[in-house]
């Protein structure tokens, strides 16, 4: 009888596991705009918006890292990436423009100010 009540448990806890969960606003970006969001990076500012309103999907992100290791990790993410920097001094301006693998308009400014994290502003235009 013991061992019964165990093997119902076992399914149980089983099923529980193969709940479908609920995608987290990062994947719901991803997945809408077609561009991976930079590993690591958290949510910043105004936040970030899955474009479900008719809007185009954006996310405003920010990173420890230093702003070539972020160029470099969107210079091989978007497709025909042209990468535009100013040199403004000790502050990084750098906008990354191109394709994401499905044919959308996107963009990526990656911006960092001294003594601030490295900030990254992704935005895509979807495809008509």
């Amino acid at each position: 009888m013991k061992r019964w009540w165990i093997i119902c448990a076992l399914a149980l806890l089983a099923l529980g596991a193969c709940k479908k969960k609920a995608p987290t606003t990062e994947t719901a970006i991803e997945n809408k705009t077609g561009v991976a969001l930079y590993p690591g990076s958290t949510e910043w500012g105004t936040g970030s918006s899955a474009g479900n309103d008719g809007s185009n999907p954006a996310s405003a992100r920010q990173s420890d890292d230093a702003p070539a290791k972020v160029i470099e990790f969107y210079k091989k993410e978007i497709r025909e990436a042209k990468v535009r920097s100013e040199d403004l001094g000790d502050i990084v301006h750098t906008n990354i423009t191109g394709k994401t693998k499905e044919g959308a308009e996107v963009e990526v400014l990656v911006m960092k100010m001294p003594k601030q994290k490295t900030q990254i502003f992704v935005s895509v235009k979807p495809r008509k």
